[in-house]
């Protein structure tokens, strides 16, 4: 009979090992929307502001413009890749514009909430930028945005006066009353909005979608919108990887050498005593505090290539009973 051991959700694949925090440093904090993970939290205020919308647009800052001198300059009519990152160039740091879907759908500030429900239906997606006449991105609206509406009953229950007082405000109850009876996109999409240009490199994309907990983020280029990347893109181009091959020949000491330095400088790692190889076989020993430094020490030895398999002898300290 078989049990389930655990979840495996898109925000364990997408954050990429040794990204470059250096774009993040001089950014701006920023709350987190929890209701449209896709865009910048503004006040209630702002919300309807409809003619000063908010894009917060992320460039490369100067130490990372090298990234973009080694990508393989092709024009625009050869690029596109539809969210295929197996037709991005061997070699070739991978952009935005590698892995992003140029043929987005987009919504309007004046249509309708059913039929931007229609969109999400029909294009089997859970959010869309909202673009104006001009073209401009002026907001995002996702799927949730649209799960409290009156229409099918699901608005925020009342709540006893003395919890309404300690809890919220007339602006906060004011914002749940639009976004639960707005008529229009414009009355619900949040108007804060991060994007990203297309030449940005593959690891920043991922690194900012899983601390801002984005879904999806607009891709400009002038001022225009050119794409999206989802994360679903993300997960494309992990899935178009292929695994490496490895039929060269490794003697034990050159393993431990490896395992040894794929550890190295990690606090959780182990020194070159605790790791011994025979055969191709990864013996590690040693006293772990969590489950979480063991599964880490495994995997860095099962991550060298050679290690034909891993045997763990790590162990717990040990507690001394009180007298």
């Amino acid at each position: 009979m078989q049990g389930i051991v655990g979840v495996l959700s898109l925000d364990d694949v997408i954050d990429e090992p040794g990204c470059d925090r250096a774009l993040l440093a001089d950014i701006g904090h920023f709350h987190q929307n929890r209701e449209s993970p896709d865009c910048v939290q503004s006040s209630p205020h702002a919300r309807h502001r409809r003619e000063r919308p908010f894009v917060k647009h992320w460039i490369q800052a100067p130490q990372h413009r090298a990234a973009r001198r080694r990508c393989v300059c092709r024009n625009r009519a050869t690029s596109a890749t539809d969210g295929d990152p197996s037709r991005h160039a061997e070699g070739a740091t991978m952009r935005a514009l590698d892995i992003m879907t140029p043929s987005v759908v987009t919504a309007t500030p004046d249509m309708t909430i059913h039929e931007a429900a229609r969109l999400f239906v029909d294009n089997r997606i859970s959010g869309m930028p909202v673009v104006d006449a001009n073209g401009q991105v002026v907001g995002i609206v996702s799927q949730g945005d649209l799960l409290h509406r009156v229409e099918t009953g699901t608005c925020h229950g009342k709540r006893s006066w003395w919890l309404e007082l300690l809890s919220s405000s007339p602006r906060g109850e004011a914002a749940r009353y639009v976004k639960e009876h707005g008529h229009v996109v414009g009355d619900v999409m949040c108007d804060r909005v991060i994007s990203i240009p297309e030449d940005m490199p593959f690891q920043q994309i991922a690194d900012l979608m899983e601390r801002r907990h984005l879904k999806r983020v607009p891709v400009l280029k002038d001022g225009k919108l050119v794409g999206i990347v989802s994360r679903s893109n993300l997960i494309r181009a992990l899935a178009s990887v292929a695994p490496a091959v490895d039929s060269a020949s490794h003697d034990d000491v050159s393993l431990r050498e490896a395992i040894v330095m794929e550890m190295h400088g990690q606090r959780w790692g182990l020194p070159k005593q605790g790791v011994l190889v025979t055969d191709g076989v990864a013996h590690l020993w040693g006293v772990i505090e969590s489950e979480e430094e063991k599964r880490a020490i495994r995997i860095a030895a099962e991550g060298v290539p050679g290690v034909k398999r891993v045997e763990s002898h790590l162990v717990f300290p040990s507690v001394m009973p009180s007298l």
